[in-house]
């Protein structure tokens, strides 16, 4: 079956990733079917093979988004940004923060696909980052141009001298508990789920505090 791109309407691609988003993380990438995509998104089998072909390029399509957000994040706030450094830092873990608010389920999800079968979830994370060069040189060249705005910054006075991937990985950690660590919280303190918006405006505000403090000179 032939089917004429053109005359789709032009979110047909978004519905079909947010489709296989959803069943990914209700199946698992082992358990998705690209039939039960299909009729998730309202399209055709046909049609879904069309646009992405197999479940492989779905779900590598679907992780280089979420990675491409991140490097934006990175580059955006904390290396190229016009604005004061802790305030780019600020906006920075508040965006991360967001990010992962938006996609909830997903921490979990790639947490047990890389238990799973780490070997496949880790070429496809090589394979994205390998876009713009080697994977790994691609990681050592930003996390090199986070430490020197660090470092100038330390010089200056305006923070204090502190390893970059430490930064990261404080940020991340703080940021992606929240979300992994609900169903745990839901069980020991109940109250939070009667207002879970409020709790997570509270908790983003909470760990901008904590890795400003971090920072402090």
């Amino acid at each position: 079956m032939t089917v004429d791109k053109s005359t789709q309407p032009i979110d047909t691609e978004a519905a079909i990733l947010a489709a296989a988003e959803a069943e990914f993380i209700d199946k698992g990438f082992a358990g998705a079917r690209t039939t039960a995509i299909a009729e998730r998104a309202g399209v055709t089998h046909a049609m879904l093979h069309y646009y992405f072909r197999t479940k492989d390029k779905l779900f590598e399509t679907i992780l280089a988004s979420k990675m491409k957000q991140m490097q934006r994040m990175i580059f955006g706030f904390i290396i190229d940004g016009d604005m004061p450094f802790m305030e780019r830092i600020s906006q920075g873990v508040k965006a991360h923060f967001d990010l992962v608010r938006r996609n909830a389920s997903l921490p979990n999800f790639i947490i047990n696909e890389l238990r799973r079968d780490p070997e496949r979830i880790g070429n496809m994370i090589r394979k994205n980052l390998g876009i713009f060069g080697d994977a790994e040189s691609v990681m050592n060249e930003v996390s090199a141009a986070m430490q020197r705005e660090l470092d100038l910054q330390a010089e200056a006075g305006v923070c204090r001298k502190m390893d970059a991937i430490m930064l990261l990985l404080d940020i991340v950690s703080l940021n992606v508990f929240v979300f992994v660590g609900m169903p745990m919280m839901d069980i020991l303190f109940p109250a939070i789920s009667k207002d879970i918006d409020a709790f997570l405006d509270r908790r983003c505000e909470e760990n901008v505090e904590v890795i400003l403090n971090r920072l402090k000179p």
